[in-house]
């Protein structure tokens, strides 16, 4: 005798037969087409790589300026471009899908079919990804993005230096960038033998990290020199005259940049690197670099690790 089997039924029928008043949350293709846009663009601002909002942004005020145009309109995920800016954002291919884009049987395209361009639907879009650019967490984000750039190319540059013949122009700029670091390297204090001194590290990149000791009565302009020797002289210019980066100390809490300037001749010990250290080079806040130095308004510092420290003053901004 054939039996027949018993139909298969899904988690949410399930949930429905047992628990009939319990409502599932629906998934996002589920909503309309305008929450799913503003849904995956504010989603956009908490990605690593601020810049596939740019990207977004782009592809859709050329489409709303040319619908026409295939270049934007048929998108490779296998590229350069794409794995650079779409890996590991949430909400970005969710968002092209939002925008009437489809996967493409048998490729690894996403393609927007011209007559499924929605005039309407590209507006909400732009306008969308507008607000998220104009969030403090993009801002920050694509902010951490471009110091961590920037400190890429000094380190790529340099490599280039050790490895090309260069030019006459490149050999006197290198000369001169050799010559401003010697310059801060004379102000460098001889770093103590046999475990004596004070420990310091300062993180430049997650795998970027400076180590040395320092006499207590060493001084923080005397770290800020041992940097710029160490690396680039641009670290002493960046914190010292446009405070485009600031300087954190790690070990205290919250974390609040350490006014250089005002600290500069204080020594190790009384900032509270004293019998060791953490410091970290960051990208400063918009409000630190413009009015950080106006602001007459001052607040301690939170506890620090350091022994033998004093409270020290830093801006409030």
């Amino acid at each position: 005798m054939f039996v027949s089997s018993p139909p298969v039924r899904s988690a949410s029928d399930a949930l429905s037969m047992h628990h009939p008043k319990v409502k599932l949350i629906p998934k996002i293709q589920e909503k309309s087409k305008e929450e799913q846009i503003i849904r995956c663009a504010d989603r956009l601002k908490m990605a690593k790589n601020p810049f596939v909002v740019d990207a977004l942004y782009k592809t859709f005020m050329a489409l709303q300026k040319d619908p026409d145009d295939v270049k934007f309109r048929r998108i490779n995920k296998t590229s350069k471009g794409y794995q650079r800016c779409f890996t590991n954002a949430p909400g970005a291919e969710d968002l092209l899908l939002a925008m009437n884009y489809r996967k493409e049987d048998g490729t690894n395209y996403l393609v927007l079919d011209r007559f499924m361009v929605d005039p309407a639907l590209l507006y909400l879009g732009i306008s969308a990804l507008e607000k998220t650019i104009q969030t403090k967490e993009y801002k920050e984000t694509k902010k951490k993005a471009s110091f961590a750039k920037t400190i890429t190319t000094i380190l790529l540059k340099q490599q280039q230096q050790q490895q090309q013949q260069e030019t006459s122009s490149s050999m006197m700029m290198e000369k001169e960038e050799g010559r401003r670091r010697a310059e801060h390297a004379i102000y460098v204090p001889i770093e103590p033998t046999g475990g004596r001194g004070a420990f310091l590290q300062v993180h430049v990149l997650d795998d970027i990290v400076f180590r040395r000791r320092f006499d207590g009565d060493d001084t923080l302009d005397d770290v800020l020199h041992w940097l710029a020797s160490e690396m680039s002289s641009t670290f002493y210019t960046n914190i010292i005259e446009t405070r485009e980066w600031c300087l954190v100390d790690r070990n205290r809490y919250p974390i609040q940049p350490l006014d250089c300037q005002g600290l500069r001749n204080q020594t190790l010990q009384y900032i509270g690197c004293w019998p060791s250290g953490k410091l970290e080079i960051m990208p400063s806040t918009d409000d630190w670099i413009n009015h950080g130095q106006q602001m007459k308004d001052v607040q301690t510092i939170g506890s620090s690790r350091g022994l033998a420290s004093a409270p020290s003053e830093v801006l409030v901004f």
